[in-house]
């Protein structure tokens, strides 16, 4: 192992081996580049919800607008980890923060003309037109999160791995934190898409940012035959059957979460239109910087092992599942969020890191992919675990079933073999 704390490649490459400077300096251009997409996802999260209340669609149109980016992420994920691991890290970054930037614009142009719309071509033909933009970053948006984690893997030591991917997915986390905030000072004073626009463009700023600052020296595989085709023999191999069911589990509550929360802040609390944007939008906020406290402070004080990890995380979302349901008053909304946060920020980046220590260097763009598609699959469950229920069952039901849920994540962690060995090698 060198100074950067890089292994050498088995096949004795070596050729993704960076000075310990360059290695600090890729990370940050990565979190740079993270943290605008999940910025530019929680504005459409904080947006979202008052603009299907004053089109009067209703509350499932939402989730359905997510499921169709949540198939392509699951269908793609994996096929561009793999692209990964044979044409190198950086190519399939600049094309997923490229196709991130053109499907926010995409879903911008639509809302800021979802009046006329609706007019020529209906209310079916707007939410059509919202869920095709929003797949845009399914299909090609999907590509840079898989391909930036293996960079990280790449470069990492196992002992470092879930400390280097709680960080990386702190990127995003933090994101999120800025996107409501951003939404919520912006949408009442210059409207609701402009957020949208400037994530946007500074989405396709880090490409470029990307394409001559990111150092890569790993040369592309000759073998490039199937390499368009899922391994999804891969989901089922026992090294990781554990990991990627607590993986799904895990997206499916913060799916339910980030889905249903702005809707019950307009029910509990009863606001509507641009208030809504800004009440929800700190409820977002709060719980995206308590998932920064748990991925930056908690993890790097106390440098869990995935197992541990994911089992603070599982009871943390658990309780704050449990809150969430039966709160009633803004402040009560608030705390949940925040416990719920915590729980999110411990539990993803062990799942990650267990997906990613569980399997061998030449496999880590592949588990990176299959570990991103899990939050695809969890996002296709969402909107009925969810929305669904929120709007046919009532509004504690989805909080209770992600209760459940995180239970049965914290049996995962506790008891299944695979969580078990891929922590034995964190050591």
């Amino acid at each position: 192992m060198d100074e950067s704390g890089f292994d050498p490649q088995p096949d004795g490459r070596g050729t993704t081996t960076l000075s310990a400077k360059e290695r600090r300096a890729a990370f940050a251009l990565l979190f740079i580049c993270l943290m605008t997409s999940g910025a530019g996802n929680s504005i459409l999260f904080a947006v979202l919800p008052p603009i299907a209340r004053e089109l009067s669609l209703p509350d499932i149109a939402v989730g359905i607008i997510y499921t169709v980016s949540a198939v392509f992420l699951t269908v793609t994920s994996q096929v561009w980890g793999r692209l990964s691991d044979r044409f190198g890290r950086k190519p399939i970054i600049l094309i997923g923060l490229t196709g991130y930037a053109l499907s926010t614009i995409s879903f911008a142009l639509v809302i800021e003309n979802a009046q006329a719309l609706a007019a020529s071509i209906g209310i079916v033909g707007v939410v059509s037109c919202l869920a095709l933009a929003r797949g845009l970053f399914g299909l090609i948006g999907s590509a840079a999160g898989p391909a930036a984690q293996a960079y990280v893997a790449d470069r990492t030591a196992p002992v470092e791995r879930t400390e280097a991917i709680a960080a990386l997915t702190a990127a995003f986390g933090f994101g999120a934190a800025l996107g409501p905030g951003i939404a919520g000072w912006v949408a009442p004073r210059l409207g609701l898409v402009a957020p949208l626009y400037f994530t946007a463009v500074f989405g396709l700023t880090c490409a470029l940012a990307v394409r001559f600052r990111l150092p890569e020296r790993t040369p592309p595989k000759s073998e490039r035959r199937n390499a368009m085709r899922p391994k999804w023999s891969l989901m089922f191999d026992q090294r990781l059957r554990g990991i990627l069911s607590a993986a799904v589990l895990t997206w499916v509550i913060q799916g339910v979460s980030l889905q249903t929360t702005n809707f019950l802040v307009m029910d509990r609390v009863g606001v509507s239109g641009r208030s809504a944007t800004e009440l929800g939008g700190a409820v977002l906020t709060a719980s995206a910087l308590a998932i920064l406290t748990s991925q930056l402070g908690i993890i790097r004080a106390l440098k869990p092992n995935p197992r541990t990890a994911m089992s603070w995380g599982a009871g943390l979302l658990c309780a704050g599942a449990l809150m969430m349901a039966f709160s009633h008053a803004f402040g009560e909304i608030l705390f949940a969020a925040v416990l719920s946060g915590l729980g999110m920020g411990l539990a993803r980046p062990a799942v990650s890191a267990a997906a990613s220590l569980a399997v061998e260097r030449h496999e880590q763009g592949a588990a990176a992919g299959l570990a991103t598609s899990m939050a695809g699959i969890g996002f296709l469950i969402a909107p009925v675990a969810g929305l669904l229920i929120y709007q046919e069952v009532g509004r504690a039901a989805p909080f209770l079933l992600s209760a459940g849920l995180a239970i049965w994540v914290l049996g995962v962690a506790l008891f299944d073999a695979s969580v078990r060995r891929a922590s034995t090698r964190a050591v």
